[in-house]
């Protein structure tokens, strides 16, 4: 007996498709961070932005790096560099200051290692012309040849309050280093990111390097949603978080939603529709 039609069907609203990813927290970060991005565009635009910086031609670039070229303009526009190079870029970067532009190196770097690599020594100068060099020598000479005793004495003057800033600065980093150290291990016994923040008496900010810059694959994985959202809950916006730690503000709010800060994504999302609006009339 065939069915009798409901004169007042109930119209069900069609289902909205799936979210294009049903990843755990912190997963898709880690699709960016350890497959393609930190992304090979990240890469990419991050060595020109340093060899802009300096500011050299890629000719000069390449000069300084001891490769062709032909190098250069492929790591710039094609193919990212890695192993060694990645390395240097990221010891060249460091060491003239740019400390965003060294993260993403040390991002990519961490990537293919599978460990973060270890931060830079402060003071760690490399000789970048003849010039330099005479002059390094000239130094060595006067400290260490008796003639140039006064001399010697009278370069210590000068160079021991740099010196000394030297070697704070070298203590301040490994010292920063242990205690981001000691977040992850704190962080890996299952004690959530507020406790490691009280615990600590330290920011949401250093919590947060310390999971992405020291932390593991499992630890990012876990931690993510959890981490962005101690940060929301500070008062940082969804674009200062993309910016400071280098994600797509796009994952920044997927991972705002799971740690259940809607309300910053929707005032997110206010403040880009004037720009997108702006945009079109352009």
């Amino acid at each position: 007996m065939a069915k009798k039609k409901d004169p007042n069907p109930v119209r069900r609203r069609p289902r909205r498709a799936a979210r294009a990813s049903k990843m755990d927290p912190g997963k898709r970060f880690l699709v960016k961070l350890r497959s393609t991005p930190v992304g090979q565009g990240q890469v990419l635009e991050a060595v020109r932005n340093l060899r802009l910086s300096l500011p050299e031609t890629q000719q000069k670039f390449a000069e300084r790096l001891g490769v062709g070229i032909a190098t250069v303009v492929r790591w710039e526009g094609k193919r990212p560099p890695a192993g060694q190079a990645l390395a240097k870029l990221h010891h060249l970067a460091a060491e003239q200051g740019l400390d965003g532009i060294a993260a993403v190196f040390r991002r990519a770097l961490s990537e293919e290692l599978g460990a973060p690599p270890p931060l830079p020594t402060p003071g760690a100068l490399s000789i970048k012309n003849d010039d330099e060099r005479d002059l390094v020598s000239a130094l060595l000479e006067v400290l260490r040849q008796e003639p140039y005793a006064k001399q010697a004495e009278a370069v210590k003057r000068i160079l021991d309050p740099i010196v000394a800033q030297r070697r704070q600065e070298s203590e301040y980093q490994a010292a920063r280093e242990a205690v981001r150290n000691a977040i992850v291990r704190f962080l890996k016994k299952n004690y959530p990111v507020e406790e490691a923040k009280r615990a600590f008496s330290t920011s949401a900010e250093n919590v947060a390097e310390a999971i992405f810059e020291n932390g593991d694959k499992k630890l990012i994985e876990e931690r993510t949603a959890e981490v962005i959202g101690m940060l929301l809950r500070e008062y940082w916006s969804i674009g200062d978080i993309a910016k400071r730690f280098h994600m797509d503000p796009e994952d920044v709010k997927s991972y705002a939603i799971d740690a259940g800060c809607g309300k910053a994504v929707m005032e997110y999302q206010e403040k880009q529709e004037p720009n997108d609006a702006d945009q079109k009339e352009r």
